[in-house]
């Protein structure tokens, strides 16, 4: 039982000697006349202990009813006050003091009250403490958002060519609360990009002469008067044939000993053209630097011949004795070279050019350096070889072959579409310092009239 262990016991002994006192004296089954043991409580257990250490307390002790489950008369717990020694004094409280104001307008701030020991002497001390403190004004503060600082560019969304890349920023230092405002501004910027110039494989190649190669190109079998040519090349040694344009050894029509010829003489470009039986020729004073690449422009425009070296001022000498009713520029073309028979035909005794050339244009349109065309018809494909000798392509970078701008320079191009209302002119640079310079300028036919784009502190971000 759960009032003590002694009790139990002694149940246990009353219930063995019962047991004993049947067994022996009894020679047949009990008779069911007999009558059972009254209920009756088993002595009390000693008291407990006080329940305070100091002062008055109180005291209890417990019995048991046997049989278990049988009702005594009586109760099974007596209590009494025990007195102890008495307790040392202690001071008194006084009342709490009203709660303080809430230290938050709002957000979670906090209120306070205390209240005073009114011990009269020093020994005796208040028990708890003086101050209580909770909580005020839980609703969050009205604050108006503010952005976080631009995250990174995002990567260009085209590997090549003009793309679009984004930057974003969130409302969120801080985050608007309790009704404030939110962000003013856009959260996210979204510029052009432009990793590298979009090519195709044809377009990233260069031929490779060595003195002996060559490509060659028909006539279009269209009398021309104007005409001008384009070379980018990076020439290994200081002589050379870039272009030899003639009417061939078996022509012998009118200007059949029309001749424009560009080359390289010791390390100078030099333009020599026969019209009509006059010749002009014009050399440049700059001294080209090898493996390096550079761009020449030559013109015969009427009775003048002109020359630009590397986007310079150009050159320019007037023939006016010739008589242009007999010219005839429509004639076959060399680049690199010419043929053996050729040679030996013409008498050309300068050496093929020795180098990389990227491009060649007649008449700003662009001849191909690595085709070979059948032709099938007069006039078709005209700006593809016919025959070619040792030329090697090569595969280079596509923005190692574009133009380069030293703040001297400078290129014209012509427009076809300006008459047009509406046109849309798309330049893409890579500047190599943060210098301002003119990128494109065009001036208008009314006086005073132009229009020019600079770029002021631009600086590409390297790769």
């Amino acid at each position: 039982m759960s009032h003590g262990g002694r009790h139990t016991v002694l149940a246990r002994l009353w219930l063995t000697m019962i047991t004993f006192s049947l067994t022996a004296t009894s020679t047949k089954e009990p008779s069911s006349d007999i009558d059972a043991d009254p209920p009756r409580w088993t002595n009390w257990d000693d008291w407990s202990p006080c329940d305070v250490t100091c002062g008055v307390g109180i005291q209890v002790k417990h019995r048991a009813c046997y049989p278990i489950g049988a009702e005594c008369m009586g109760s099974s717990r007596e209590t009494q006050r025990c007195n102890l020694t008495a307790c040392p004094d202690v001071g008194k409280w006084s009342e709490w003091t009203q709660w303080s104001d809430c230290t938050k307008s709002c957000g979670i701030g906090t209120q306070t009250k205390y209240r005073t020991c009114l011990s009269a002497e020093a020994q005796q001390q208040c028990l708890g403490s003086n101050r209580n403190v909770r909580v005020c004004n839980t609703d969050p503060c009205k604050t108006s958002g503010g952005w976080s600082a631009w995250n990174e560019w995002s990567p260009c969304s085209e590997p090549c060519g003009r793309g679009v890349r984004y930057q974003d920023r969130t409302c969120e230092d801080p985050a608007p609360t309790g009704g404030g405002a939110a962000c003013s501004g856009p959260g996210t910027k979204v510029g052009f990009c432009f990793e590298k110039p979009c090519t195709d494989k044809a377009a990233s190649q260069v031929s490779v002469f060595d003195g002996e190669a060559y490509v060659e190109y028909e006539k279009t079998f269209v009398s021309r008067k104007l005409l001008s040519v384009y070379v980018k090349f990076k020439p290994e040694e200081r002589d050379g044939l870039l272009v030899y344009r003639h009417h061939g050894v078996n022509h012998t029509s009118a200007g059949s000993n029309d001749t424009v010829v560009l080359r390289l003489e010791g390390g100078h470009v030099e333009l020599f053209v026969q019209m009509a039986g006059v010749v002009a020729s014009l050399r440049h004073d700059e001294i080209l630097e090898m493996s390096r690449w550079s761009n020449v422009f030559a013109a015969v425009v009427g009775t003048r011949i002109i020359l630009r070296v590397n986007n310079g001022v150009p050159m320019e000498r007037k023939s006016p004795n010739v008589e242009m009713e007999k010219v005839d520029l429509d004639q076959q073309m060399f680049v690199g070279g010419v043929s053996e028979m050729f040679r030996a035909a013409i008498g050309i005794t300068h050496p093929g050019f020795v180098g990389w050339i990227a491009s060649v244009r007649v008449g700003y349109e662009e001849y191909f350096l690595d085709e070979t065309e059948e032709m099938t018809s007069v006039n078709e494909q005209t700006n593809h070889p016919i025959a070619k000798r040792k030329v090697v392509r090569w595969d280079v970078e596509a923005e190692e072959l574009y133009p380069m701008f030293t703040g001297d320079d400078y290129t014209v191009f012509t427009c076809s579409d300006c008459h047009k209302p509406d046109i849309v002119i798309e330049i893409v640079i890579k500047p190599f310092s943060t210098s301002t310079g003119v990128v494109w300028s065009n001036f208008g036919e009314e006086a005073g009239s132009y229009l020019i784009l600079k770029n002021i502190g631009l600086l590409s971000r390297s790769r």
